[in-house]
């Protein structure tokens, strides 16, 4: 009805030419469209605009789209005008924007100007954004540890910042003897029956001796068993650590008939039975730290894995790598649990990690733990067992005594897990020069390895005063956090999420790409393509034009 309305109103006689105004402008909105303006209504969008150094043209003939304005006036004297905004009055009040493409000369007195409609400027306020996939953008919420989908950026090398000591080793030992036999006295007195040791039963006792003068006691032991031909029952001699037995045991002096009238005198006891292992400690909780190596980012992605972590290390060649963003709370705490067996076995393992609560022994991130280098198996008579613990570095009794069977199942379906998309590959434009400048080198591990290296230096370890577990706190240098940080604050983290684009949320500007972005308007559909085709290739919206392309400006979410 109403294009036959103006088809009448064309044929009639009073009909006129609509007049439309025309301003060119210098703006510093670009062709390529990989920078834009954000405005609150139209309002403040128009008033941006006419606020702009202008040369205007009253009163013109109806101004078509993307086509020429023949403009009454020297090239010379344009040609610092790149934007155009203009407004046919009898067709309808709205302004439409356009970039200046091109100029031509005409004659001396007209100049031919050639213009590309600013869709994002002309339809922004009839846009209705929809849930798209967003590959990358400034998040609204950066709480630490929430965004960890993989940048495929180049790190660099690790430098340690700090450390911390999870356990300590208990530096009072110990010697106990593994016996398949005993002298009667011995049984008598100690009223031992076949025992479970970390809820395993166990043909053979595990004897300890006087710690006040335990050289004497087990010399006098040994001796004992020498003479009553039991010296091949004496399986191993082994140091154990106080902390594992004291409170346990109680010792009574033996009166060992040898032979012949004579009777060695030894002071010992037996270790009781034990259905589990025990807690040797509950290290003091430790935080992620809020620098890296020294430089305070920006942005909080910088202050998780690859970029900051920590690693655990026995001293003997055992590494394990530790996400703090994987602790509930962001606080890392571990717990250390130990088993008598001939070298000891002593794990410690985390609390509260990827989603796992501890319950008691049976902590369920047992699998992610690490465990202690082994103390020392003595020097003794009969070594072929002796030589094979040593040669194998065996440390099993503590997995059996805290169920690890169960937890490594557990932990091999997590190791499972896949990260969610990951690669620059299908970022556009400018950014995709910038992202493969820093694009990684090397693929670093997400599932940090378990055990690395030589299991087999306890003794060693031990001799020197380092049977403990210490965390060193890694990060990437410096100079690449800096570079990490300025790319974060450009183009915002890649997210490959389901969501609705954050068009705003930022104090200054907010950085969206997407795939195939789905946007609703009716708008001419070559405008709304170009619109999508802005978003799909990355775009920077700036919110203030005071600060219009200034990454130095204050940009938190507001």
């Amino acid at each position: 009805m109403n294009n036959q309305n103006n088809q009448n109103n064309q044929n009639s006689p009073y009909y006129e030419d609509p007049i439309t105004n025309i301003r060119l402008i210098k703006c510093p909105i670009s062709l390529d469209d990989k920078n834009q303006l954000t405005h609150d209504n139209e309002e403040k969008q128009l008033d941006y605009f006419l606020s702009l150094p202008y040369k205007e043209l009253r009163d013109a003939t109806y101004q078509r789209r993307d086509s020429v304005i023949r403009y009454g006036d020297v090239i010379e004297n344009l040609d610092e005008y790149n934007y155009v905004m203009y407004q046919n009055k009898n067709y309808r009040d709205k302004w439409f924007f356009a970039f200046i493409t091109s100029m031509k000369w005409s004659n001396n007195s007209m100049t031919d100007i050639f213009i590309k409609t600013d869709s994002f400027q002309t339809w922004q306020f009839n846009l209705d954004y929809k849930k798209s996939f967003i590959e990358r953008e400034h998040v609204n919420d950066d709480t630490v540890g929430l965004h960890t989908v993989p940048e495929n950026l180049e790190t660099g090398e690790y430098v340690c910042n700090s450390s911390v000591k999870i356990y300590e080793g208990d530096a009072n030992t110990t010697v106990c003897a593994m016996c398949s036999d005993l002298p009667d006295e011995v049984k008598d007195t100690l009223n031992i029956n076949l025992n479970y040791y970390n809820g395993i039963l166990n043909g053979c006792y595990i004897m300890c001796f006087d710690p006040e003068n335990f050289t004497l006691a087990i010399s006098n032991f040994l001796r004992a068993m020498d003479k009553l031909a039991k010296a091949d029952a004496v399986i191993s001699v082994f140091i154990v650590p106080n902390s594992l037995i004291e409170g346990s045991i109680t010792y009574q002096v033996c009166n060992i008939n040898v032979g012949g009238g004579h009777t060695i005198t030894c002071k010992c006891g037996a270790l009781p039975s034990s259905m589990g292992a025990k807690v040797l400690a509950t290290s003091t909780a430790f935080s992620a730290p809020s620098t890296v190596d020294g430089y305070t980012p920006k942005n909080n992605k910088l202050r998780v894995w690859p970029y900051s972590y920590f690693y655990a290390s026995n001293f003997a060649g055992t590494d394990v790598e530790f996400k703090y963003e994987e602790f509930t709370g962001g606080s890392c705490s571990f717990k250390t649990l130990g088993a008598i067996t001939p070298g000891c076995s002593i794990r410690c393992v985390p609390l509260n990690y990827k989603k796992l609560s501890e319950t008691g022994a049976s902590t369920k991130s047992f699998n992610a733990g690490i465990p202690l280098a082994k103390y020392p198996i003595c020097s003794w008579k009969s070594d072929t067992y002796i030589n094979w613990l040593t040669e194998n570095g065996v440390n099993t009794g503590l997995q059996v005594a805290a169920g690890i069977g169960a937890i490594i199942g557990g932990g091999a379906m997590l190791a499972t897990g896949v990260g969610a998309l990951g690669g620059v590959g299908a970022i556009g434009g400018g950014i995709l020069t910038i992202a493969n400048a820093l694009a990684t080198d090397y693929r670093h591990s997400l599932i940090p390895d378990q055990a690395k290296g030589n299991i087999n230096t306890g003794d060693v370890t031990f001799s020197s005063g380092h049977l403990d577990i210490m965390a060193y706190k890694m990060s990437i240098r410096n100079e690449y956090a800096q570079i990490i940080d300025n790319f974060f604050t450009m183009f915002g983290y890649k997210v490959n999420r389901l969501k609705t684009p954050n068009i705003t949320g930022r104090r200054n500007w907010n950085y969206i790409k997407s795939v195939d972005i789905n946007i609703e308007a009716y708008i001419p559909q070559e405008d709304l393509q170009s619109i999508k085709d802005m978003f799909n290739n990355g775009v920077t919206l700036w919110h203030n034009a005071s600060t219009f392309l200034d990454y130095s400006q204050n940009n938190d979410i507001i």
